[in-house]
């Protein structure tokens, strides 16, 4: 009989394969999708530590506050559990390629991968074998660096401009002086390679520099490293652990038993360094304090040589200022005594003057004396001449006359006489005259001869005078010269007395300084805390730990999603079996009547389903059990590079999946068939009675039910009588049509990241640093080119620092705080608002506002107070805390933010912030910014600048992954639509046959008997739609909140377009079903029907 039940369960296949085929189908979409993506977390860890142990990846990281050195290295060898070690080397620094600054982390490689040996880790225990090294690169082009100044660069890192071998990275600035941590400046990349130390692309750690993330990695060689930089870190691997899978317990059990080993010695390794760096210190200290000594006594010798010398050059310009004294006294008196000379002389010389001026008046008296004598003389010799002319002519007259008359000549003679007595008292006065005029000559000459004698001897005065002056002239000049020459000795006296006093002020605050310095040294030294050991393992890396944490998203998903399919497919096999079971009343009542119990019965329609249900599961299981996770992780592949590993199926997950949906299809069946099986064989071997006719609710909203014509009054009351098919169809494309929202709003969410993140809410370009040390005047540079209004448009200055927040249970949450300079200008270049409302959060300068991400991973609101640290040297929390009072909840999407006003930071952290960050708003212009870049590279005080172009191409190539998601989940709504439409139309006309054909035989067209079946079916549709669009808003929520990353947040909004794709293809799904249905109407026997006894 077991072999009739199965001939019949043959038979049942045979006859309507369609049917089965759709019931296998819906399965194994379910158990395929289940398999899947249950598979995919299973399948990337294992992938990613088939990766892992090919590279020989690290399974613990050993760093230490104080670095380490050869003899830790070899104590961490010596251990029981430790397999290999790598000594390494590290830094950041913030260097330029292609004209853009980044902050690059920079890692040594060892021998055993560039060929080139360094003394500081050549002696350390570890194999030097070609390739045998941990954290092993993989070359992707180009080769490994040979030499110091040649590196490899990542091959998965998205900057702004793509790397090419030959390009040279220029480090500008490092943590302290970059100098004393590199012997080169340059590099030149000869490679690109990936890490399997740096995953995931888009995470590569924090950094005390920069923007406070590294943003680019390179290798370069052990000696690029200056020679008294110590080791940085120590990557371990244990033994036994690459046999393990690294997400076992087992494995992290094996790598804690190892921490623990490296942990118990820690705490000697640690005091043997500090007792190591103290005594190196010391002794450095004691080598500096005995040159100090050395240096302070030649200073001193050289200080006393000096105050001697001022001290002899003072006394010489006493003595020499005493003898001026001396000689100038001598020079008074010398002026005094020449004044007095001169005096006496001129006394002398005016009185010899006034007696020749008198001598002088007496003889020109005479001399007009003389003129007068002369003058009277010259009138009486006149008088005389005329006189005796007249005499003589009267005498010749009478003389001539011949007469002779006494009295005549008595008076001629008388008056001959008187001529005769004139001409003598005339010769007499011209004789006198004469005399007086020799006399008056005589004074004259001795006049002349006084005045002569006189000015010669005021001559000779004179220049005796004139001699004596210049005697004391030529002493005053000297004297001039001795006070000139004693001043300029006393200005060089007090010039060499005040450098003396500024070298001796300056020496003793250079030797109080150097004191303090050696004293502030020796305190150093001795309060050197004890170095600690961080003892790190895989879930410490950023990398690793994401990829993880996303395998385990998949799996959060996997745990849901799929359900929609085993709901539907618990449906679509309820409807199946039902119909099944239906068509076969008869004969189970034949059955049943001849005695065959209802196990035994229903064994056959269990039979049928296991048989579908298992042929669905194992192809489901075959086809997508590893195609799913091979797309998903070729999607995160642009994320993540982890290379393709070998897949297994899991045999749990596969138990599992094939369980579910055998026993979602049996269970259905079971629950079909025996609610059949309840009735007796009487009543199972007649046909079903129609279900009784009522009124339904639209019948009685008059107004509408009479303007129907009757065809959609049949429409109406089908619908409404036959509730469970109705409820059936309408859930299963609930669930297809909310599947495919799901995968438009997916994207839409992810896609909005970047449009909203840098286009509604951040409005700046780009991001200015300067350093710490930077002038004033560097500043005021800066803020001059910023201000320049034809290239940049806003920028506002602000202070930045990565943090930690610190939650209750002790986890750390790193964040940038951002505190604005200019209040009222911060919103131009940032807009902080409410994600739901999009109204402002004001920002003041009490005011705290958290991003939206963390405050849902920290679990605050606004009110609640946030512990926040610093970072030390390790990228760890301080100890000490700082308190900060929520004020506000801002829509953020990429990274985490704490906006906080200066006097809140004020009262936090008690200090102001240093505003070293400018926030800038620069258009697209590529001329321009060039000029900019130009201008800024030429401040020195100018750190870093960066824009946001490198960040948004970035995120947009790692978001290209959400377009292949899309695709998958739209293929998958597509056939589940189908098979569910397929399926639920298939038994819809089947139960309706008799039906169809009355319609054919009342002379209904093909058309019209179309729209009579398809019309149900499509209103149906319609609501089923309208319903999934509903649910899939909080499908879509969920496995976007699943689906979130760190530091991220997906948007929200589904799109208005998504809807209305997510409606129209499902409804071109229906109507593709309809389509094809078209045929099998076309196809009833009108006559074959209607002989039917149902």
């Amino acid at each position: 009989m077991a072999s009739a039940f199965g001939k019949g369960v043959l038979r049942s296949i045979t006859k309507k394969v369609g049917r089965f085929i759709a019931l296998a189908a819906i399965v194994g979409l379910g158990v395929g999708f289940y398999a899947g993506l249950r598979m995919t977390a299973p399948d990337m860890k294992s992938t990613a530590d088939q990766y892992h142990d090919s590279t020989s990846t690290m399974d613990l990281r050993i760093a230490s506050t104080m670095g380490l050195n050869a003899d830790d290295i070899d104590a961490i060898a010596g251990l029981d559990g430790v397999d290999q070690v790598m000594p390494a080397f590290e830094t950041d620094a913030v260097a330029s390629l292609n004209g853009k600054q980044h902050t690059f982390r920079i890692h040594s490689l060892p021998e055993a991968a560039t060929g080139e040996s360094d003394p500081r880790t050549s002696g350390v225990t570890q194999d030097n074998a070609k390739d045998a090294y941990l954290n092993q690169l993989v070359v992707a082009e180009g080769r490994l660096p040979e030499k110091a100044g040649e590196c490899v660069i990542s091959a998965d890192v998205v900057l702004e401009t793509t790397p090419s071998i030959g390009d040279v990275i220029t480090v500008d600035s490092g943590v302290g002086d970059i100098d004393d941590v590199l012997t080169t400046r340059t590099f030149t990349i000869v490679g690109k390679v990936h890490s399997p130390y740096y995953v995931q692309s888009a995470s590569l750690g924090t950094s005390t520099l920069g923007s406070g993330v590294v943003q680019e990695y390179i290798y370069t060689t052990e000696s690029t490293f200056a020679k008294d930089y110590p080791i940085t870190e120590a990557f371990v691997t244990v033994k036994g652990a690459k046999g393990l899978h690294a997400s076992s317990d087992a494995y992290q059990s094996l790598v804690d038993s190892v921490s623990d080993e490296i942990a118990s010695i820690s705490d000697d390794r640690e005091q043997a360094r500090l007792e190591q760096l103290k005594g190196d210190a010391q002794k450095k200290l004691d080598e500096s304090r005995a040159e100090f000594d050395k240096e302070k006594a030649d200073a001193e010798t050289e200080l006393s040589d000096a105050k001697t010398k001022l001290d002899n050059a003072l006394n010489e310009i006493t003595v020499n200022e005493s003898n001026l004294v001396e000689a100038r006294r001598q020079r008074d008196a010398g002026v005094s005594e020449l004044a007095q000379k001169r005096a006496d002389a001129k006394a002398a010389f005016e009185s010899a003057e006034q007696q020749i001026a008198d001598n002088q008046a007496q003889i020109d008296e005479g001399r007009q004396a003389l003129e007068q004598g002369e003058q009277q003389y010259a009138v009486g010799q006149a008088e005389y001449q005329k006189s005796q002319s007249a005499l003589d002519a009267q005498r010749a007259a009478y003389e001539q006359s011949g007469v002779i008359d006494p009295y005549t000549e008595a008076v001629l003679a008388a008056t001959q006489t008187k001529l005769d007595e004139v001409k003598t008292q005339l010769a007499q006065s011209r004789t006198q005259l004469d005399q007086t005029k020799v006399q008056l000559d005589a004074g004259q000459a001795q006049i002349d001869q006084a005045k002569a004698q006189l000015q010669q001897q005021k001559t000779e005065a004179e220049a005796a005078m004139t001699a004596a002056e210049q005697q004391l002239a030529s002493a005053q000049q000297q004297i001039n010269d001795g006070w000139s020459q004693i001043q300029s000795g006393k200005d060089s006296y007090a010039s060499g007395l005040a450098e003396y006093n500024d070298g001796r002020a300056k020496a003793d605050s250079e030797f109080a300084k150097a004191e303090q310095k050696i004293a502030d040294a020796q305190d150093e030294i001795d309060s050197i805390e004890r170095p600690d050991w961080l003892i790190m393992d895989r879930t410490k890396n950023v990398g690793l730990v994401s990829f993880t944490s996303d395998a385990d998203r998949v799996d959060h998903i996997a745990s849901v999603f799929p359900f929609i399919f085993f709901l539907v497919a618990a449906l679509v096999a309820l409807t199946t079996m039902t119909r099944m079971v239906d068509e076969e009343r008869v004969l189970i009542g034949t059955y049943k009547a001849l005695g065959y119990s209802r196990s035994r019965i229903a064994w056959k329609y269990l039979g049928y389903a296991v048989a579908a249900s298992g042929i669905g599961s194992l192809l489901g299981i075959l086809l997508m059990g590893k195609t799913l996770p091979i797309v998903i992780m070729y999607a995160y592949a642009i994320i993540y590079y982890v290379p393709m590993g070998s897949l297994s199926f899991d045999p749990f997950i596969t138990a599992l999946s094939a369980g579910l949906g055998i026993g979602i299809t049996v269970f259905a069946t079971a629950v079909a068939a025996f609610s059949q099986l309840k009735e007796d064989p009487a009543s199972l071997m007649q046909p079903r009675a129609p279900k009784a006719g009522k009124r339904i609710i639209l019948e009685r909203i008059t107004p509408i039910w009479s303007h129907l014509s009757f065809s959609w009054k049949v429409t109406a009351r089908n619908i409404f009588r036959y509730k469970k098919r109705f409820f059936m169809t309408l859930i299963g494309i609930a669930g297809c049509t909310a599947l495919m929202l799901t995968g438009w709003g997916l994207r839409d969410s992810i896609n909005d990241i970047i449009d909203t993140q840098y286009g509604q809410l951040i409005h700046y370009t780009s991001t200015i640093t300067r350093t710490s040390d930077a002038s004033q005047e560097d500043i005021d540079k800066i803020e001059s080119v910023l201000t320049n209004d034809s290239v940049v448009s806003d920028f506002t200055e602000a202070y930045y620092e990565t943090m930690l927040v610190v939650d209750e249970a002790g986890e750390d949450h790193r964040a940038s705080i951002v505190v604005p300079k200019d209040l009222d200008g911060f919103p131009n270049v940032w807009t902080l608002r409410d994600r739901l409302s999009h109204d402002p959060i004001p920002m003041t300068a009490d005011s705290v506002v958290v991003s939206e991400k963390l405050a849902i991973d920290l679990g605050v609101r606004v009110g609640d107070t946030l512990s926040v640290a610093a970072q030390d040297t390790m990228g760890n929390a301080e100890n000490e805390r700082h308190s900060l009072t929520v004020t506000g909840i801002a829509e953020n999407y990429l990274h985490d933010y704490l906006f906080v006003g200066a006097d809140a930071y004020r009262e936090a952290f008690g200090i102001d912030p240093d505003y070293a960050t400018w926030y800038a708003c620069i258009g697209e212009n590529q001329d321009e910014r060039t000029i900019f870049d130009e201008q800024m590279s030429e401040i020195d005080g100018v750190k870093t600048l960066a824009y946001n172009d490198e960040i948004i191409k970035s995120y947009r190539s790692m978001l290209k992954s959400v377009d292949l998601i899309v695709v998958i989940l739209v293929v998958a709504a597509a056939l589940l639509a189908y098979i569910v439409l397929y399926n639920l139309t298939n038994i819809n006309v089947e139960e309706r046959v008799r039906e169809i054909a009355t319609l054919k035989v009342l002379g209904f067209t093909r058309r019209e008997t179309y729209a009579y079946i398809f019309r149900e079916i499509l209103i149906t549709v319609v609501l089923g739609c309208l319903l999934g669009l509903f649910l899939g808003i909080f499908l879509e929520a969920f496995v976007v909140q699943s689906a979130e990353v760190d530091q991220a947040m997906f948007g929200r909004i589904i799109h208005p377009m998504s809807f209305v794709i997510s409606f129209v293809l499902t409804v071109i799904f229906a109507c593709l079903v309809l389509f094809l249905m078209r045929h099998k109407l076309a196809r009833i026997d009108m006559v074959e029907s209607l002989k039917s006894t149902e």
